[in-house]
Order: structure tokens, then C-alpha cells, then sequence
């Protein structure tokens, strides 16, 4: 899964997934702006391979959450880890510069260079890099959280704003919504990117058949 900052253009050159034969390749080039990229536990697969391409950097990952983002008037890249590994080559020599990026380390690439040695960031410096990058969803690590600006409103329609702390009316509270909720949002909303209610079918005896969405 991708998503894209403002002012992004991406080119999405390559996607095989075939798990009849295990091949899983993904090829994407970055020409300007930033990405934040979930890279599932199939490219952890022997011959899986995952590669976000800048025209300074190539960034490789085997299963791993991870930022990119390219600056065309700096000429330089930047990535950061979120969650397990990413390995960086600079462009201009594939073989031998490579550096490995852990969570919360970031290292640069700027034209003509070898990636800098994998730094620290502290919450500050980590939140600007995950600025404009919130997913809105369900709440969980691929969801809306309660400080995108969906949840005041800037983002929904009236009748979609969380009620209560964080919405207009007392009630219900960001993250946890009552029952029935998803019968009063818009149909762009409860269809896919809130979650759903779970639904149980009435006992018939003393067998009883829950369904969870």
C-alpha cells in the first residue's frame, strides 16, 4: 500500500504478483515528493523485489513500512525507516554503497553521492517526514488517527465528523463508534474506509453465529 503527499508524481513501472509461482516485483519511480510505502510479507520471498527508484537513490525493501521522498530542485533524497529494514544504493554506483535503514533512521542521497550514514530522528524531525502522509481508514496502522484533519471536519462531509472531544456534538468519541453508526455516515465513507458493525444472526436453539467485517 502507498500513500502520496501532496505535489507527488510516481510512476508505477513494474507489478508481478503471481503466488502460484512466488514472484513478487514491484518497480517504482519517484520523480518528485514524497511516499510512504507498507510493503507486504510476500516480498519476503526469496525472489521478491520491491525497489523505489529517484534519480539519485533506489531504495529495496523485503517486507517493511518505510518514507521516500525526492526534491528535483535540491536533487536529493531522502528516506526514513518506519519499521524493519531498507537497504539504499546511490545511483551513481549500484555495487558496494549500500546502507541499511532501521526504524527512525533516515539517510540522504544527494546527486553524485553515496547515501549518509543512517542517523537518528527524534519525534520532531520523524513528524515532519510523516506530515501529509495520514491515511484515512479504519483506525489501525492503515487508518484515519484522531489528529488528521478528517476528524474535525476539514476533510468530510457534516454528517461524517466524529462526534464529541474532537467533532461538533457530545456523543461519540473519535476511534470508538456507537452501534448503528455506519447507517448515519455518507455512502463515500461507511463503504470502505470506516469500520463496520459486526452483525450476529438470531439464536436458533443454543447455536449462535457471529460475522465480523
Amino acid at each position: 500500500m502507498l500513500d502520496l503527499g501532496p505535489d507527488t508524481e510516481l510512476l508505477l513501472d513494474k507489478q508481478v504478483f503471481d503466488a502460484a509461482t512466488h514472484r513478487f516485483q514491484s518497480l517504482l519511480h519517484l520523480a518528485k515528493g514524497k511516499i510512504r510505502a507498507w510493503v507486504s510479507d510476500y516480498y519476503r520471498e526469496p525472489r521478491a523485489r520491491y525497489e523505489v527508484e529517484t534519480p539519485t537513490a533506489i531504495a529495496g525493501v523485503r517486507g517493511t513500512e518505510f518514507i521516500a521522498s525526492y526534491n528535483p530542485s535540491a536533487e536529493v533524497t531522502d528516506i526514513v525507516g518506519i519499521a524493519d529494514q531498507v537497504e539504499v544504493v546511490a545511483k551513481l554506483a549500484m555495487i558496494g554503497s549500500a546502507v541499511q535503514v532501521g526504524p527512525r533512521l533516515h539517510t540522504q542521497v544527494q546527486k553524485g553521492r553515496f547515501p549518509t550514514a543512517p542517523q537518528r530522528l527524534d519525534d520532531a524531525q520523524l513528524q515532519q517526514y510523516l506530515e501529509g502522509l495520514d491515511i484515512v481508514g479504519t483506525g489501525r496502522r492503515d487508518g484515519l488517527n484522531v489528529f488528521h484533519p478528517a476528524a474535525v471536519g476539514r476533510v468530510l462531509a457534516a454528517v461524517d465528523v466524529p462526534q464529541g472531544p474532537l467533532g461538533r456534538t457530545a456523543g461519540l468519541t473519535a476511534g470508538a463508534p456507537q452501534m448503528f453508526l455506519a447507517d448515519v455516515l455518507s455512502s463515500d465513507v461507511y463503504a470502505n474506509s470506516q469500520p463496520l458493525l459486526q452483525y450476529r444472526q438470531p439464536s436458533t436453539g443454543s447455536v449462535k453465529v457471529g460475522v465480523g467485517f
